[in-house]
């Protein structure tokens, strides 16, 4: 239904409704070794559907848009503060940091 309230992450969706309009989120969408589990204020949210499978490539790395055959989606709100993890950060990981601002690079990440 339009609009779209959920999340789409690699193809996995979440139940319409997620989300509300003019409310801040915290989203963390994690890839632990092709196990896909995403978080919304720091509680698992469940995913149904199959995983894309990713793969290396050079295409452009797009945040807030999702690639359609035709044309492009994008969302209609604000995205700020976004971090890229090299590691699968847990839900205590990604609790204890949600609402942290980092002035360095923190020590876990490589």
């Amino acid at each position: 239904s339009s609009p779209y309230t959920g999340i789409n992450f690699d193809d996995m969706q979440t139940s319409n409704g997620i989300l509300e309009q003019d409310k801040w989120y915290h989203i963390a969408a994690v890839n632990d070794g092709g196990t896909r589990i995403l978080y919304v204020n720091g509680e698992k949210v469940p995913l149904s559907g199959t995983p894309i499978t990713v793969e290396p490539n050079t295409s452009d790395f797009m945040i807030g848009v999702d690639y359609l055959t035709d044309h492009l989606r994008h969302f209609n709100g604000i995205i700020e503060e976004v971090r890229i993890w090299s590691i699968a950060r847990d839900s205590t990981a990604i609790r204890n940091d949600m609402h942290r601002v980092f002035t360095a690079i923190p020590d876990d990440v490589s």
